[in-house]
């Protein structure tokens, strides 16, 4: 073990992107030339530590735990906005993607995050429209075929039909994920509205969007958790069989940010307020509330988070 680490440790040293690998009890395990360049500390002061308490803020904690349960679910990759903490304190901006590695058993064994830093502006634009192109390559072919199967396939049994406009739902929601809104090139407003805008054209999900102007009155991270809480809810809106409407407001409340959520018909409460515990907790750390309620007729979600006239954006 100790001469593949080496080996290993070798050749991420050759890279010239900094790489952090952490293993699943979340200690960082190699931590290669870049890496040590870019923040100032050395392999041998991080490895062995813990890799959130050691490189992060406590307030960013979620955000980068979020990516790592997006890729043991078995989600793709993605580039992402993350902050490190370097040898003398400063914080580092950085574009990062993550990865995991399986055993033989297919368990996440270990998790590596790669550093795009140096991936030029122009990259980035070509990537983005690529992503573009596979999102509508992927709804205007295999969801198509699947949609036309499904009209010839009458005689089927309904677990058969079932099963193709499952496939049918999954291939749309993989098309939205790939072209996601980004709060770096958009308004909050801006990309509530382009994101709500794409699920419908894609998935024909109706929504409607009534948000006041609030960017400039909460925070960054704040805004990155009404955005995440108006995907996640949209989402939800997706994968249910009963083709929701989905209403979002924002509204500026003075001192109070509210987002308001609405989704009629409801579907099972205790099904449907898992998955949100990340969402409250971090609420209750920018000093808002989150809450859940509803039933089968409609369910409503409303994050409240702290305002100030004129924020100034660091």
């Amino acid at each position: 073990m100790r001469e593949k680490t080496d080996l290993s440790g070798a050749i991420l040293d050759g890279l010239g992107a900094p790489v952090c690998v952490v293993d699943a009890e979340g200690h960082v395990i190699l931590w290669n030339h870049a890496a040590a360049v870019l923040t100032g500390i050395s392999s041998e002061r991080i490895c062995g530590h813990d890799f959130l308490a050691t490189l992060l803020l406590p307030s960013d904690f979620d955000d980068w735990r979020r990516e790592l349960e997006r890729i043991y679910e078995g989600l793709p990759p993605r580039y992402f906005e993350g902050r490190w903490k370097s040898l003398d304190g400063s914080l580092l901006s950085l574009t990062c993607s993550c990865s995991v590695i399986r055993d033989s058993a297919g368990h996440a064994q270990y998790s590596v995050c790669t550093v795009h830093n140096n991936i030029s502006s122009e990259v980035m634009t070509d990537r983005r429209a690529e992503l573009k192109d596979i999102s509508r390559f992927l709804h205007n072919t295999i969801t198509q075929d699947l949609v036309a199967l499904s009209f010839n396939v009458s005689e089927l049994e309904s677990t058969a039909l079932e099963l193709i406009d499952r496939c049918c739902r999954d291939v749309r929601v993989i098309s939205c994920m790939l072209s996601p809104p980004l709060l770096s090139e958009n308004t909050l407003e801006e990309a509530i509205e382009m994101y709500a805008r794409d699920v419908h054209e894609e998935v024909g999900l109706p929504i409607a969007i009534d948000i006041d102007p609030v960017s400039n009155t909460v925070s960054p991270e704040a805004q990155l958790l009404l955005l995440s809480a108006v995907q996640s809810w949209i989402g939800r809106g997706i994968r249910s069989r009963l083709r929701p409407e989905i209403s979002v407001r924002l509204r500026n409340r003075g001192s109070v940010t509210a987002l308001q959520l609405e989704m009629t018909p409801g579907v099972s409460m205790p099904d449907f307020r898992g998955g949100w515990v990340i969402i409250r907790e971090r609420a209750r750390t920018l000093g808002g509330e989150f809450d859940i309620a509803g039933d089968s007729g409609r369910v409503s979600a409303k994050l409240s988070l702290p305002a100030r006239a004129n924020y100034e954006h660091r």
